[in-house]
């Protein structure tokens, strides 16, 4: 992973080796944290994974909801509302 000026809002480990961080896609680690593969098809704040394959993605900015059911490879999209 490369350092950027920015921070991460949230990370998960699911079990004792695959975590999750949300932000501006998904980054998932499979060896306890020491390496991190980033998949950016999605924009996010947070990210929450039930398990290593289903997770949910969510951007409070235009408030959409995405699922993943293959560890954050792709995603759908399950809610978007717009307000204004």
């Amino acid at each position: 992973m490369n350092t950027y000026d920015t921070y991460f809002t949230n990370i998960q480990f699911v079990n004792d080796s695959v975590g999750f961080i949300g932000f501006h896609g998904v980054y998932k680690s499979a060896d306890k944290g020491s390496n991190w593969e980033h998949f950016g098809n999605i924009v996010n704040q947070n990210c929450f994974f039930i398990n290593e394959n289903t997770g949910y993605a969510a951007n409070g900015y235009i408030s959409t909801i995405h699922k993943s059911t293959n560890g954050g490879i792709n995603w759908i999209n399950v809610l978007k509302t717009w307000y204004v």
